[in-house]
């Protein structure tokens, strides 16, 4: 095949699910769209502290107490299902879900302690193994190491193509006379990951790299304190307390927290729920579930002493509401129980059709059913934005 004389250096800083969907997708690119007279030379150079797929987030050893946000048919580092007609895939790509099946992977990751203590499962509660169930983190971690393993290797098995994966940190970036220096500095991750398969990360990197091009696929990326962080850390050491601020799960030591002491908790979004049920299923605690008691009561959690005593506050002062479970027999996310009154399947098909619809429309509405409906349906029901409080009308305008 004939290729280009001169070799170019990509260099992909970051290399957990962003990273590796690009080079899925420079995957795809070479095996579907090169002319054989401008087939490329390429070193790829994957740079991230952090191993390489799953990155500083999806630990594929962190406790299996933490779960997905999202059902396991949603999330995917490579095209799937209807995306795979306008991003042709490449010879390796699945889905998360379509990872899952084939390799039947079992979420046994354990929490990861020097004591080697493994937390309890939530009895009588089944996360199962469907697309509609939300999965553990660890098992996408999963998923992202072996995706990014194999699309290196299906990269370097490419004619002309080198692939060089780093453990290192890009401390700088700037335009040279031709591309782009980087400068690397040392090593700073300390997660709890073990190295993994991820194309060899070779000898000690240089302190300077030349690149032609460069992508920027970052991540979570370590954050100072804050003005109000920094007042909590100076009074909590005037106090003789101990602040954490804000982090990673993973990165968070959640059994240094003293049992049985009062434990302040600034914020109830989603990691408020990880330091729950770290606070209570990862002391030992169990959930038992009572199908035949009324809804809101079906849970009964049985402490053993050990859990800390949390003080949560917010400026809402709610928790989130819990995820629904999702339908297996609908296409997208229907939760179980929910039926539509207004804006039905039948309305937005109509509504889909109308001209002053289009381009607005273009899948089944997954939004506030009373706003879509008052906005766009008029004619079949709705009373118009007029009819909707001042701040709904400002979202539907």
């Amino acid at each position: 095949m004939p290729q280009q004389t001169q070799e170019r250096t990509v260099a992909v800083i970051g290399a957990g699910p962003r990273g590796t969907s690009f080079l899925e997708r420079l995957l795809a690119a070479v095996e579907h769209g090169v002319d054989g007279d401008r087939a490329p030379r390429l070193r790829i150079l994957v740079i991230d502290p952090a191993p390489h797929g799953p990155g500083r987030v999806w630990n594929p050893q962190q406790s299996p107490l933490y779960l997905m946000n999202t059902p396991a048919s949603f999330p995917t580092a490579a095209p799937a299902g209807a995306t795979r007609e306008q991003l042709p895939a490449s010879s390796v790509s699945r889905s998360f879900a379509e990872w899952r099946h084939e390799h039947e992977a079992e979420e046994t990751a354990t929490s990861v302690r020097a004591d080697s203590f493994e937390p309890p499962v939530v009895l009588g509660i089944d996360h199962g193994d469907t697309d509609t169930d939300y999965p553990t983190r660890a098992a996408y971690g999963q998923y992202l190491s072996w995706l990014h393993t194999e699309v290196s290797a299906a990269l370097a098995r490419q004619p002309g193509i080198r692939v060089e994966h780093l453990r290192a940190e890009v401390t700088g970036l700037r335009r040279a006379e031709s591309g782009y220096e980087l400068t690397l500095g040392k090593d700073k991750y300390t997660g709890n990951h073990d190295n993994h398969d991820d194309g060899g990360a070779g000898p000690a990197p240089e302190d300077r790299l030349r690149a032609d091009q460069v992508v920027l696929a970052l991540g979570h990326i370590p954050a100072g304190l804050n003005e109000s962080g920094e007042h909590f850390t100076e009074v909590a050491g005037q106090l003789g307390l101990h602040y954490q601020p804000p982090a990673i799960p993973t990165e968070v030591d959640y059994y240094s927290l003293p049992a049985g002491e009062n434990v302040l908790v600034r914020g109830m979004g989603l990691n408020f729920f990880d330091l729950m049920i770290q606070a209570s299923v990862g002391r030992g605690g169990v959930f038992h579930e009572h199908p035949d008691r009324p809804a809101g009561q079906r849970l009964e959690y049985l402490a053993t002493g050990d859990e800390p005593h949390l003080v949560a506050g917010s400026r809402r002062g709610t928790p989130y509401r819990a995820k629904s479970t999702a339908l297996t027999e609908s296409p997208g996310f229907a939760p179980v129980g929910i039926r539509l009154h207004h804006l039905t399947p039948c309305r937005g098909g109509r509504c889909r059709a109308a001209p002053r619809c289009a381009g607005l429309l273009r899948t089944p509405v997954a939004a506030d059913p009373a706003r879509c409906a008052a906005h766009l349906l008029p004619d079949a029901g709705g009373a118009g934005t007029g009819a909707l409080p001042g701040r709904l009308q400002r979202g539907a305008g």
